[in-house]
Formats: structure tokens, sequence, C-alpha cells
């Protein structure tokens, strides 16, 4: 199994195109054939792969914003897996989370997170900030039912957040970079210190048994892709900002928070991800306890 700094797709991987790291591993878990095949702890940075298929076809699940976008520019992943007569097949997620932080309007009274007591706050439901939130609240001495959760799509949102119906809004980058740099939205608190934010590769587990020198060479073309964009931030930007619908300069600001690079997925990823789990359940986003390890990928050879 392999972890890097990048997303899943949401918990019902194929079907749905919501995004939540907590709950593809869940669905993993649960028996939907797939497994987790590479993820990256990062607190900012991330997309979506969800690869399967059959040995004629590499099939990847990627958003406009990341470094997937990148590779699939770049055609160097067609190239080495042309000669192994693999095709590689590309299908564009809407959403993915990145960097994240609970944003209030800069001149709203709420100073910490205590003061969300009885107020509107706007996120999506069972993605990465729904942890964070939850987290955020636990540790400012607050409960879930302190406040009174809005469940919005980042562009539902974004509008809620701007005609002040809710109080504040917890979101990831490049929304983030967005609502910071074009309303001067004030940081509440971010994921550091609070949440680790390891994000994953998904892949259906019969592709993966199948083909892991494929998958291998997947996430290796990738690994050298973060290791660019890393150092060439302002390109990559540039080369997204059409792709996204947002200014260069904002693209910058998200990058540039992002943590790059593809790692083994340890236990203690697993055990971390596990208590995502057990908070999700216990807040009935999941309908029965789940054992995040199971859907671990171990190729032989």
């Amino acid at each position: 199994m392999v972890s890097s700094e990048h997303s899943t797709p949401d918990a019902q991987l194929v079907d749905s195109s919501r995004r939540s790291l907590l709950k593809a591993a869940a669905a993993l878990a649960v028996g939907t054939g797939a497994v987790i095949v590479g993820g990256t702890g990062a607190l900012l940075s991330s997309q979506s792969a969800f690869a399967q298929g059959n040995s004629k076809t590499l099939r990847i699940g990627f958003q406009k914003y990341g470094n997937f976008v990148v590779l699939k520019a770049r055609s160097t992943l067609e190239k080495r897996l042309a000669p192994q007569g693999v095709g590689v097949q590309w299908l564009e997620f809407p959403a993915g989370p990145k960097g994240e932080a609970l944003v209030v309007q800069q001149d709203s009274p709420i100073r910490t997170v205590a003061d969300l007591r009885g107020k509107k706050v706007a996120l999506n439901r069972g993605s990465n900030v729904h942890y964070l939130l939850v987290k955020a609240l636990q540790r400012a001495g607050l409960t879930y039912t302190d406040i009174q959760p809005v469940y919005l799509t980042p562009a539902d949102a974004r509008a809620a957040f701007v005609q002040r119906s809710v109080d504040a809004w917890v979101i990831w980058d490049p929304y983030l970079a967005a609502i910071q740099r074009q309303a001067n939205a004030r940081v509440l608190t971010d994921g550091e210190g609070l949440v680790r934010n390891t994000q994953y590769y998904v892949s259906s587990r019969k592709f993966a048994d199948a083909q892991p020198q494929v998958l291998h060479t997947l996430l290796d073309e990738l690994n050298q892709v973060d290791q660019w964009a890393s150092k060439n931030i302002p390109a990559v930007a540039a080369q997204l900002s059409p792709l996204v619908g947002l200014d260069a300069a904002t693209l910058e600001l998200a990058l540039g928070r992002a943590a790059y690079g593809v790692q083994p997925i340890t236990d203690a990823a697993l055990a971390y991800q596990q208590q995502i789990a057990d908070t999700f359940t216990d807040l009935k986003l999941i309908p029965k306890k789940l054992s995040v390890a199971d859907a671990r990928w171990n190729p032989v050879g």
C-alpha cells in the first residue's frame, strides 16, 4: 500500500463525485471491492485517483485542480505504459479536498471557535472539513450539537457565506484561497496541530491485484510530477488557472500551502484513519463500525 499527499473519490467511489477522505476508506472496508493504494498525508494539497479497469486500460479519476492535470498534460504515463499494451482513460471528478480552514467574515464578532455556539456553520457533509470542524469544536470545549451545521456544496456554501446567511464556513483549497483573496475572509482556525488530513489513492482490488506494476508506474509518475510541481508552483498555477476559473495568484497561494510527494502508507496512518471512521460512525455518517485496515493494499512481489 502506498501513501501520498493526495486524495480519493468520495465514499461511494464509482458513483459519487462528492469527495470524502473517510468515506472512501469506509466504503472500501465494507466490501466495495476496492483498496487504498496511495495517499498523501498533508494539511493541504490533493487530488483524486481512482484507478480501475482491465489489462488494457487504466482509468483514472482526476480533478481540474492538482497534479493529475499536470501528469495528463505531460503524457509521460501514457508513454511508460504503452510498451505494456496499457492505455490510459481520464475521467473528471468535480471536487476534492486540499488545504482546509474554518473562516468567518473579516468583521464578524466571532473571534474564537468557542464563539460558534449556536451559530450556523456551512460545510460539505462527510468530507475532510467535517472532521476538522468536529476536532476544532472539541478543542474549544464544544460538541457538534452546540452549532447549527448547514450542509452545502462548495459553490452553494460560498454564496451563503458571502450573503451572510451562515456565520462561518469550513472549506478546503482552492476555495479557501479564493475566499481569502476575494472576500477577505478571516481564518478562525486551520488544521495545523489539529488534524493530519491524510489523503489516499484508491483502486479497485481486482485491478490492483492483477496489475500491481501498472499502479507502481502510476504512483512513480505522480511522485515525479509532484517533485517538479513543488519547485515550479507559478508554472502549475498558470496551467491550472483557466481550468479552475481562478486567477494564478490565488492558485499560487493554495499550491504554496500544499505538501508534495508519494509515500508508503504506514500503520500509524491507518490507525489515524480509523479514528476518523469511528468519529463519523458516532455522527451517524457511516452506518456501522468499519475496519479501515481491511482496505490496505499488500502487493505481492
